[in-house]
């Protein structure tokens, strides 16, 4: 099942984790899947795929998903949002998760 979130989305929700620390187990898990999608669709980048297999582990560390993470945004000079991007983020995937319960 392809992820529900872009890859602007889950650097957004990074970048609000940290400033407001909220938990990061589920954040890990989404960017994992994410990795997981991009391999699939054909992405050959050996960073994803690291990042990818951490989908493997039990519980995997958020040391690692950070490092795979920083290293495969190095590689395509992506930078991480401002924290006020980070937030519209997080105001738009919120609203989308209110909105899904109010129709169900």
């Amino acid at each position: 099942m392809p992820s529900r979130y872009t890859f602007n989305d889950l650097l957004g929700l990074l970048v609000f984790s940290r400033k407001y620390h909220f938990t990061h187990d589920e954040l890990d898990r989404r960017i994992i899947a994410w990795a997981e999608d991009q391999i699939t669709e054909g992405n050959h980048s050996e960073t994803l795929l690291i990042l990818a297999s951490l989908g493997l582990d039990n519980q995997p560390e958020r040391t690692e998903v950070e490092l795979y993470m920083s290293r495969y945004m190095a590689e395509q000079r992506i930078d991480l949002p401002s924290l006020k991007e980070a937030a519209l983020v997080w105001i738009k995937l919120f609203v989308r998760q209110l909105s899904q319960c109010i129709h169900s």
